[in-house]
């Protein structure tokens, strides 16, 4: 990379390779010549990836003409990251089916084999589908589909791709044809870490999000009809007559829809189709789609749903995955109309995806420069809220050829908000590139834009601007008012928790960051410019939530079928997906379910208070807070890895284990085939993701500390006291410069350098060994014994009886507190510090409370607020028996008043 700025602050490099370590090296070049190389030390680790190459999988027709043989030549190389599992998608199709219409892999439509093979050999004109026949932990030599029954080897039934289609090895029916491919599922590194601008470290969004490599399909298998053997000539003939029929039976539906419409014309009931569509804006759908008026019409049988209903209308749309869902998003309308100015070839750049464009009757036109004519386009749309009291502007994200009409936009339309819903690299994609300077000002075309502050919170950043128009020589004869005065503040709300064409994990992040964006007095004077990388998917979302919740204020209703049909009409493809509708109706059912518990700092005290009254019915608003978080809209969620035979032995109790979607992932070891279990969970945190598991077991300790060294573990919270212990399960050596091996290839060898006490914890410094790599690693221990000894608080809320271990209250806030301190200082003084793994007797019950008091401080120091419900549910959807009882849920709240009353 060649630059000639003379304040070249940053690059970017696109196009690397997943899971690969990178250096980069800065030369200076002048006159004289090249100075010496300087190295930029940091850590250039790119997270995992799909494999490089998928072989395509070999079919062969079985005897019995009822079943298909798969084989697999060769396992996926794993450079790229681990493999965590594989899964065959099968596609089946009528035998006249031309398979050069199969949509690629990667964007193959998949559905449950019922419906699947439904719409795929029974309906005419929907689009093409797969469904899921097998999942494998491991990849078999070979398999067979349609016998219904499990291959012989490591296979899970319970996997499910995309965490919502399960393996269904359904019957396949003869006279079709199959083909399919193999999908290959890698879970991310999910210790990539960022460093944002003001030196604090904060988790990459996607770290939840594994990423899939496809196969091509495999050569089609025909399944002949029963005692019926049809020739080619055969075959041709049936076509023709197909052919013909369909022919006659489209001209006859031709006369029908023309005679249909004149009739009603002349029966002068276009007032009833005006009234049947009428809708909040002045747009009228395409005349000439009749497609469209038969949608609208459908829209009757989707009514507005009154608020208290929602989390019922949820759960019933919900079920049999989202059938009723899906019969309502397909019944979305979708228009055409005009799309001139983005149809035009000089403006094609100016658009970063070629389907996506703007309506020619609400795009928003830019004042035209050099009476250059393509100048006044940008791919934007002015968006209606509800009832029009907010105006808004979605736009695409901008790209290199589009950042100056960018900030044109934002000047000429007076734009004072910018709510930005995508992160600028998802999946080693370009979503959107970076079109605000960080530190120093930068001029963008004309306007120039200077940086004020940034704060970042857990789910989004707020970033403040101010923007003025610079001053060239043609502009000598205007104001210098106009040109130099006039300068305007800015304010960007950048939402991070959310992936493309999907939709946000939880709905607790995005409601917290629509309240915040609540906050600002928003007009139809000062449009809303929201944008995501298309301008359609997560951009109609929020505009959606945004006015469902408006409409949920006034009304006590939600009509979120016929909003979003509005927006449809205002720019296309709004909502663009399944996920994104769905979320739409869980938020708005959570936000009634839970209402808002996010509170200041200066009212928690008054806030807490009212809590702890007694109610009515003889328990206090704590209690019946406390019991909401066992109301929930979300899928049960299965532990089946942690469950399964040859890792039961690896658990310390059946039902406290680590639920699949964040288990702690080991590396795979030669000679070992369950070496990639340990009960341990990834737990999300506010600057520090968090790894929370049981205390070592004697045959787990070396799975403990490889966990430490692959995932760069610099801190270990240990909140069971030593005597609970057994000697075969303490974890490292008990004198001074000794140590101890655990395992064998590679064997890690623990040494205890030193270790002091203080008053509520003690604190052990490591040295950890990998004796096969020769690799280093320093590691700091705070075991913790400030436990109370079956205080009369406990017993008052009534604290369930366990032999896990003793009870799980610290004698005091300020002695928690301490360690809370002391571990986050030593985290922010590691640049490159992993997790923190937080360990107790079962992993969850003291982790837990420990987990959700440093989460409540931190967000108290970096926020000045706190909301101890949602941070505690966000915790429970990680792992099980976290703040299991009233006692834990009160003394959160009583750390987050005496944390306060330390500052007064």
């Amino acid at each position: 990379l060649k630059t000639k700025k003379n304040r070249f602050m940053q690059c970017e490099f696109e196009g690397l390779l997943p899971n690969h370590n990178y250096s980069a090296r800065v030369v200076a070049v002048n006159a004289l010549g090249e100075s010496p190389p300087s190295m930029v030390n940091s850590k250039c680790l790119t997270s995992y990836g799909p494999p490089p190459h998928i072989e395509t999988p070999i079919a062969e027709k079985r005897f019995d003409d009822k079943t298909i043989r798969i084989l697999f030549s060769s396992i996926p190389d794993d450079i790229y990251g681990p493999i965590t599992c594989y899964f065959l998608a099968i596609v089946p199709c009528t035998r006249n089916y031309n398979m050069s219409q199969l949509p690629h892999p990667v964007y193959m439509n998949f559905d449950v084999y019922e419906r699947t093979m439904q719409s795929n050999l029974h309906i005419m004109f929907q689009p093409i589908f797969a469904y899921i026949s097998e999942a494998f932990y491991s990849l078999p030599r070979e398999t067979i589909i349609g016998d219904g029954r499990q291959t012989v080897g490591d296979v899970s039934s319970a996997l499910e791709f995309l965490g919502r289609f399960p393996a269904q090895d359904g019957e396949l029916q003869r006279g079709y044809k199959y083909t399919g491919f193999l999908i290959v599922r890698v879970d991310p590194d999910n210790l990539v870490y960022n460093l944002t601008s003001n030196g604090k470290r904060e988790l990459l969004q996607n770290w939840l999000q594994p990423t899939y490599g496809f196969s091509n399909y495999f050569k089609p298998v025909f399944l002949g009809e029963s005692d019926v053997l049809i020739t080619e000539d055969q075959s041709r003939g049936y076509q023709e007559t197909i052919y013909l029929l369909a022919v006659g039976f489209s001209v006859v539906s031709v006369l029908v829809v023309f005679g249909t419409v004149l009739c009603f014309y002349y029966s002068h009931i276009r007032g009833w189709l005006k009234t049947l569509l009428c809708v909040e804006t002045n747009f009228v759908p395409d005349r000439n789609s009749f497609a469209d008026l038969q949608r609208v019409a459908k829209r009757r049988d989707f009514q507005p749903t009154a608020v208290e209903d929602l989390p019922n209308e949820y759960l019933l749309r919900h079920r049999d995955s989202n059938f009723l869902f899906t019969v309502e998003f397909e019944s979305l309308p979708n228009y055409n109309f005009d799309t001139t100015a983005s149809d035009k070839l000089e403006n094609a750049p100016k658009n970063r995806y070629n389907d996506i464009k703007a309506f020619d009757i609400t795009r928003v036109k830019l004042e035209r420069v050099d009476d250059d004519s393509s100048s006044d386009y940008i791919n934007a749309n002015y968006i209606q809220g509800y009832k029009g009291r907010k105006l808004f502007i979605a736009a695409q994200g901008p790209t290199l050829d589009t950042v100056n009409d960018f900030w044109r936009l934002v000047w000429e339309q007076n734009v004072n908000v910018i709510v930005m819903v995508t992160n600028l690299q998802e999946r080693y994609r370009t979503m959107c590139i970076k079109y605000w300077p960080e530190h120093s000002p930068s001029v963008y075309g004309r306007i120039e834009v200077k940086p004020l502050d940034c704060t970042f919170y857990a789910d989004y950043v707020i970033r403040n601007f101010t923007i003025r128009r610079c001053r060239t020589t043609a502009d000598e004869s205007e104001s210098n008012n106009l040109l130099n005065g006039d300068c305007r503040s800015i304010v960007q709300y950048h939402f991070t928790g959310w992936q493309d064409y999907r939709a946000p994990e939880g709905s607790y992040g995005f409601l917290r960051f629509m309240k915040q964006f609540k906050r600002i007095d928003c007009t139809s004077d000062c449009p809303v410019l929201v944008h995501c990388s298309a301008g359609v998917g997560r951009t109609g979302t929020f505009v959606a939530v945004d006015s469902m919740m408006d409409q949920m204020a006034e009304e006590g209703r939600v009509d979120v079928f016929g909003f979003v049909s509005n927006l449809r009409r205002q720019r296309n493809f709004m909502v663009q997906s399944l996920d994104q509708y769905v979320f739409i109706y869980k938020a708005l059912a959570e936000w009634y379910m839970f209402g808002d518990t996010d509170v200041d700092a200066e009212r928690a005290e008054e806030y807490v208070v009212e809590l702890r009254q007694t109610l009515n019915n003889d328990s206090t608003g704590l209690e019946k807070q406390y019991n909401l978080l066992f109301r929930s809209l979300e899928d049960a969620l299965t532990c089946n890895y942690a469950k399964k035979s040859f890792n039961e032995q690896k658990n310390r109790f059946k039902t406290v284990v680590a639920y699949d979607r964040n288990r702690v992932i080991l590396a795979p070891l030669l000679g070992h085939e369950d070496a990639t279990y340990i009960n341990a969970s990834l737990v999300r945190g506010y600057f520090y993701s968090y790894i929370l598991t049981q205390d070592p077991l004697s045959n787990t300790r070396w799975d403990f500390w490889r966990m430490i060294l692959e995932h760069g573990v610099a801190s270990i919270v240990m909140l069971t006291g030593e005597e609970f212990l057994d000697q075969d399960e303490m974890y490292w050596p008990s004198e001074l410069n000794s140590s101890i091996c655990f395992g064998d290839k590679p064997a890690i060898t623990v040494e205890l350098l030193c270790e002091e006490q203080s008053a509520h914890y003690s604190q052990r410094k490591f040295k950890i060994t990998n004796t096969k790599e020769k690799e280093l690693h320093e590691v700091v221990q705070f075991c913790f014994h400030d436990w109370a000894n079956g205080s009369s608080r406990i017993g008052q809320f009534g604290e369930r009886k366990s032999s896990m271990h003793p009870p799980s209250i610290p004698t005091s806030t300020a002695s928690l507190f301490d360690l809370v301190g002391k571990v986050s200082q030593r985290q922010n003084l590691l640049q490159d510090a992993g997790p923190i793994v937080v360990h107790c007797r079962d992993g969850a019950e003291r982790s837990g409370l420990y987990c959700a008091v440093s989460l409540l401080l931190e967000r108290l120091r970096g926020e000045g607020k706190v909301d101890v419900f949602q941070t505690v549910k966000s915790l429970q959807a990680q792992r099980p028996h976290i703040i299991p009882n009233v006692a834990q849920y009160d003394f959160c709240y009583q750390c987050v008043l005496d944390y306060l009353r330390s500052f007064s």
